[in-house]
């Protein structure tokens, strides 16, 4: 991942993730649920302030420790 962010610094990437920690690293996320973007920011902020972020993050952590 690192690699293709050098490849395309300076340049607007658009990327679709199901793994959030693809995204911790970006300027700005776009937050998705039922096809309308619900919230916006980097990914500090999403923590802090969305309570689905926070859901979804959890559940990841969760899934994650599992494997």
């Amino acid at each position: 991942m690192n690699t293709l962010l050098q490849l395309f610094r300076d340049k607007t990437l658009i990327i679709v993730a199901h793994r959030l920690q693809f995204i911790k690293d970006m300027d700005q996320i776009l937050l998705v649920k039922d096809g309308e973007i619900i919230d916006e920011g980097d990914f500090n902020h999403l923590i802090r302030n969305s309570e689905y972020f926070q859901a979804l993050w959890n559940q990841e952590i969760r899934h994650s420790s599992r494997a």
